[in-house]
């Protein structure tokens, strides 16, 4: 595959990530040069009025047959032309030569000024020493930025500036440099430097990328490790530096006349050893790499240079509890490279961290890509496994894991999941739907902001349905929902019991509601798979499964329709992926629950990317939970992906989790955050709901054990004590039962 990829610099303009270089090439062999690589697929150039080959250069555009505009030629002024009166004509010459009226990009090509001379590099006869002036730079740059304005330039830059060079510029300058070009290979990695450019949107472009001998030190192309890995894949030496240099975010200038070298030079590969050196993405991407420290022999530093980081190990795994009910997870690994994960489980993030504890202290140390591995031994080592506590810790620790590998590779998480299948998401948010006077009002507001489908409680209070007239209120919550012309899913979150579940999917049926979500505890799969036999509305649930084998039992059963498991509970973007690979084969849809954080929305819309049964998001923009405090915008530094439009998300498209999490923020926020708690849910006369209506089920069966079911406020399904009677009574036989100090009583 061609590295044909193109990056977005501050201008607005796309750069090719890799350009031919003409430096050093012997005259009359430039031309071939330009055009075959053209024709192979190049299209960027990079040129220099002081390389002397600017002619050939032009003839070897005009030879290749490709059209002008859809090439990128990149110039360079001279340090003999700084001077502002000089800058327009040494442009012009250079045009003349390149065949052109334009240049894509044109850079200060030192941040030194020489007088005006005729010789590159005047030299003084009596000191024999190179002459130079005061020429201010940003006198220069102004006059660069007036070209801009004339149209002759479309982009400005420099080369060879330092940090401080470009902080000096960047004080007076109209237009901020777009590109830096700078020597960069694994010998001068400059992580700093290409760090701080990051910081200041500027793009860094690498010459030399293959090594520099002027400084009689080997090249990094003739490395034995680079030699050994590149013969180990079948690759180039050279294929294997400049897809190095790719990754990390740089745009490459590798220089050949060599027909098989050019075409070599342009292939990508996505070699399995990626982690030669932590990648840095494009303008998503939060950092470039990386840990690396120098010595006087850098030939024999390179070999702890790449082993380094063919396989980097964890560093830390950090935990954030932050409102208004999330858990994030951060992990860093030895290159400085990170990743963002979430654990929220709602109502038990003490439980959690518990947990996150003891998987901080197990896999800290080990590599950081062996993501299945990590999963692996979270799930088979220790006796017990699943439930919701473990699956979530798990879930944070994958999450993060996924996202810094995809980073590193400078990839957005789908492409390692076998790629994109959708380049949008269709997505619904949640609007309570308590009060009947509310739900309109509620429905249009999502409406006005994109969205055209919603989610509502099916239940009023949050109480089980016990009469007709209860169920009568749901559908006119629904049909007011359906009258603005939006689709709407009702959720009973496992409150009803069957008799009225069975009531309950009759009387929607016709308002065709796009599922009913949990009409039944999830532990009443024969109650479910009943249920689904008796209407057309899609049954969905899954939110309280936590990994495949919970998800296998209604699978087989063919029980539901839509399947909705928690990334953040389920065992994070792996167990999710291979939950919605097993749900394809029984032609059941995934439409995972997601009422949380930023961190667990990005991870599904991944999934929902690589994932062809995927039919729906749900997004918590905006819940109720989030009411007055932080949202899914709070946390990250590009809240604008998470805008609808028509009812859709557009996919993410950068680097990991294609999110910017603003670190400050978290921890800023994490500090003296107290837990969140689930509320507790009271029905009519004191009693728990869940009690009362599994009372109200079996009464007619058992009226004596239930005469004071609406009493009650236990737990769990409770024996009693009868007012007429010394003895205990085990609810649906009013068998005695021995006295016992854990029995519950009145």
């Amino acid at each position: 595959m061609a590295l044909n990829r193109s990056v977005k610099l501050n201008s607005g303009y796309s750069i090719p990530v890799v350009g031919l270089g003409t430096w050093q090439s012997k005259p009359n062999e430039v031309k071939k040069a330009v055009a075959h690589a053209l024709k192979t697929g190049y299209r960027h150039i990079d040129a220099a009025a002081v390389y002397g080959n600017e002619t050939e250069v032009g003839e070897g555009i005009k030879a290749s047959g490709v059209d002008r505009k859809d090439i990128f030629v990149t110039g360079k002024l001279w340090n003999t032309d700084h001077k502002p009166e000089d800058v327009e004509a040494a442009l012009d010459l250079s045009l003349r030569d390149l065949q052109t009226d334009y240049l894509d990009l044109y850079l200060i090509h030192w941040p030194v000024a020489f007088p005006q001379s005729k010789e590159r590099f005047p030299v003084d006869p009596k000191t024999e020493e190179i002459i130079v002036v005061d020429v201010p730079i940003k006198d220069t740059w102004a006059a660069l930025e007036d070209l801009v304005k004339k149209g002759k330039i479309r982009s400005i830059g420099v080369s060879n500036f330092t940090r401080e060079k470009v902080e000096t510029l960047l004080e007076t300058a109209k237009i901020p440099p777009a590109v830096n070009q700078i020597e960069a290979h694994p010998y001068l990695q400059q992580p700093e430097l290409l760090n701080w450019h990051k910081s200041q949107n500027i793009a860094v472009a690498a010459y030399s990328p293959l090594g520099n001998n002027i400084y009689n030190l080997p090249r990094g192309v003739d490395d034995p490790t680079v030699i050994s890995l590149a013969k180990s894949l079948g690759k180039q030496p050279a294929q294997l530096l400049i897809s190095w240099a790719v990754q990390r975010g740089t745009i490459v200038l590798p220089k050949s006349v060599t027909p098989e070298r050019i075409n070599d030079n342009f292939q990508d590969l996505l070699h399995p050893y990626p982690t030669l050196l932590p990648a840095f993405g494009s303008s998503e991407s939060d950092s470039y790499s990386s840990e690396t420290t120098y010595s006087s022999d850098l030939h024999a530093h390179s070999y702890t240079f790449i082993t380094d980081f063919i396989m980097p190990e964890i560093a830390s795994i950090e935990y954030f509890r932050v409102p208004p009910r999330w858990l994030f997870v951060k992990i860093t690994d030895k290159g400085g490279n990170v990743g963002w994960g979430e654990a929220s489980l709602e109502g038990h993030t003490q439980a959690v961290e518990g947990c996150l504890d003891a998987y901080i202290a197990r896999y800290t140390g080990m590599e950081a890509d062996d993501i299945e591995h990590i999963w692996q031994m979270s799930w088979r080592s220790g006796f017990y496994r699943g439930g919701p506590v473990l699956m979530s810790a798990l879930s944070g620790i994958d999450i993060a894991l996924w996202d810094l590998k995809a980073r590193r590779l400078n990839v957005p998480i789908y492409q390692l999941l076998g790629g994109k299948v959708r380049d949008k998401i269709k997505v619904y948010a949640w609007i309570g739907g308590d009060r009947p006077s509310d739900i309109a009002g509620q429905a249009q507001a999502r409406k006005d902001q994109g969205f055209t489908a919603v989610k509502m409680n099916g239940t009023e209070d949050l109480g089980w349905f016990d009469s007709p007239s209860a169920l009568d209120s749901c559908i006119e919550r629904v049909k007011a929902v359906k009258e603005l012309g939006m689709d709407v899913g009702v959720d009973f979150h496992g409150r009803v019991h069957k008799p009225m579940a069975k009531q309950l999917a009759k009387a929607l049926e016709p308002h065709r509601p796009m599922f009913l979500e949990e009409p039944l505890l999830s532990e009443h799969i024969g109650g479910i798979k009943d249920l689904s036999q008796l209407t057309s509305t899609p049954i969905a649930l899954g939110e309280r499964l936590h990994s495949r084998w919970d998800i296998r039992p209604f699978l087989e059963a063919g029980a539901i329709d839509i399947l909705q498991p928690d990334i953040s509970h389920c065992g994070g973007i792996s167990e999710m992926k291979r939950i919605a690979t097993m749900a394809e084969t029984y032609d059941v849809a995934l439409a995972p629950h997601c009422p949380l954080g930023p961190i667990a929305l990005a991870a599904n819309i991944q999934i929902a990317a690589a994932c062809s049964n995927h039919v729906i998001q749900e997004m918590s923009l905006g819940i109720h939970y989030n009411v007055g405090g932080q949202d899914l915008t709070s946390y990250t530094t590009n809240p604008e992906v998470w805008k609808v439009t028509g009812g859709y998300i557009d996919l993410m498209k950068g680097p990991g989790l294609g999110i910017n999490i603003d670190e400050e923020q978290v921890r800023r926020l994490s500090q003296g955050a107290e837990p969140w708690v689930s509320p507790g849910f009271i029905g009519p006369g004191a009693t728990n709901p869940e009690i009362a209506a599994w009372a109200q089920k079996w009464e007619t069966r058992n009226p004596l054990s239930f005469a004071l079911a609406g009493k009650l406020n236990f737990p769990a399904p409770p024996a009693f004590k009868y007012p007429d009677q010394g003895q205990f009574y085990e609810p649906l036989s009013c068998r005695p039962l021995r006295k016992h100090s854990s029995m519950f009583r009145i």
